[in-house]
């Protein structure tokens, strides 16, 4: 997902939550007086992955750098699963061993702009007639400069582009076999900038992504990405983060082992920079940038884990009342990621070290529901990210496994996480083939 997370360009003096059940009843009209769509957002719960794309950052172009993670996500990955890479600074990186050779391609994107690592936000993939692809661009986007992204990656891989109506972030939205689930504040952004309705802004997600839409409150929402606590499986059943049972876990460990705590969050501290003889680094004006300070920061995120926990109960209830069978994860939140008021009303946000609008960076949110997966003949597979503290990260592969799930661990999620991002942030699907 990325550096920042879209805010709403107002606060009304008092917000009406956008009712999830009008949005339904809504969605089923439309489809039942409409023909089958021409073109759909891709689901993340069909088929098995064949093309990705991720994004490389160079030490010479950004403090976040991701080429080790990206080396793991690529190694994680089946050998069919081609990957093409992006980066604005080619010449930093070599691939010193690769025995499949067609498996990784690179696109170079314009060398003096700004680009995060994370792919998944400025654009949908749409599948359409005769296993032709679009690339859907949001109305919107100013988190560096990642709005180049699609059109450069569509024209390189021979794939339609067009840019939306309606502003979105990618993060905010996951698709499963039945709905497209998309965060209240992105619709009710898009009915402020649209001048209107909430429920004509579902309306035309509905058209624009070709499939029914549940809409996730409340506003504010929590978690400031949908695909941060929600994960589809298939057609009847989801996953859903469990902040509770991260916060007892986290607990637990922090009484009975606190030198494993400290340990992981050491390794937080020290991985800030890819490498922990860097403590301090400059920004293009001269400003120092130094690691954050995480260390002792665990009994927050505990903290911040059982403030959220009754709003993901919630909406695991509502869910349910839609057909749902859910299934927890655990979790460890460490406090919603948005402006203060202040900043709210301004529609400003906090500028990173090179002027564009970052995500705030700290202790490192645990997700085990940004993931990747895949459906094939045989047997479900989950890509999992894995952080680097041991218990938490063994309970989320057991919680996987148990809901019937092969686990593939994807190692050096960590530095992702401290700014706000985790594995599917990091990886953006283009293709699955679906028999």
């Amino acid at each position: 997902m990325t550096a920042g997370r879209a805010r709403l360009t107002c606060v009304l003096a008092a917000i009406v939550l956008l009712a999830i059940g009008a949005a339904v009843v809504l969605c089923h009209v439309h489809r039942q007086s409409a023909p089958p769509p021409a073109w759909q957002v891709v689901a993340d719960d069909a088929g098995a992955i064949r093309h990705v794309v991720c994004l490389v950052n160079s030490a010479r172009r950004s403090t976040l750098r991701n080429a080790s993670l990206v080396t793991k996500i690529v190694n994680a990955l089946p050998p069919r699963a081609h990957v093409t890479i992006l980066s604005n600074d080619r010449a930093a990186f070599i691939v010193a061993r690769n025995p499949h050779p067609d498996r990784v391609d690179f696109v170079n994107l314009p060398t003096k702009c700004d680009f995060t690592i994370w792919p998944q936000d400025p654009f949908l993939v749409l599948s359409g007639p005769q296993r032709r692809q679009c690339l859907l661009a949001s109305a919107e986007f100013d988190r560096a400069d990642d709005r180049l992204i699609a059109q450069r990656l569509a024209e390189h891989l021979g794939f339609e582009h067009r840019t939306s109506e309606l502003a979105f972030q990618g993060g905010n939205i996951v698709v499963g076999a039945r709905h497209a689930l998309i965060g209240a504040e992105t619709i009710r952004h898009n009915a402020i900038r649209l001048d209107i309705s909430d429920e004509e802004a579902v309306r035309r997600f509905q058209q624009e992504l070709g499939r029914p839409v549940i809409v996730l409150g409340p506003l504010p929402q929590p978690v400031g990405h949908v695909d941060m606590v929600v994960t589809p499986l298939d057609e009847h059943h989801l996953a859903l983060a469990d902040p509770s049972v991260g916060a007892r876990l986290a607990g637990q460990q922090l009484d009975a082992h606190p030198g494993q705590v400290r340990a992981f969050e050491r390794s937080c501290e020290e991985q800030y920079f890819g490498d922990p003889r860097i403590q301090v680094l400059r920004d293009r004006e001269g400003k120092e940038i130094r690691p954050q300070k995480i260390v002792g920061q665990t009994a927050n995120a505990i903290k911040a884990s059982r403030e959220v926990g009754p709003h993901l109960d919630k909406l695991a209830r509502q869910l349910e009342n839609f057909g749902y069978h859910v299934r927890r994860v655990p979790f460890l939140f460490r406090g919603r990621e948005m402006a203060d008021e202040e900043e709210q009303r301004s529609g400003r946000e906090k500028d990173s070290d090179q002027g564009t609008k970052e995500r705030e960076t700290g202790y490192p949110c645990l997700t085990y529901n940004n993931v990747l997966m895949e459906t094939l003949p045989d047997r479900r597979v989950v890509y999992l990210p894995q952080y680097g503290w041991p218990a938490m990260d063994a309970a989320a592969r057991a919680a996987w496994e148990r809901i019937g799930y092969e686990v593939v661990g994807v190692e050096d999620l960590a530095t992702s996480a401290i700014s706000g991002g985790s594995l599917r942030c990091c990886v953006k699907v283009l293709k699955r083939h679906v028999p």
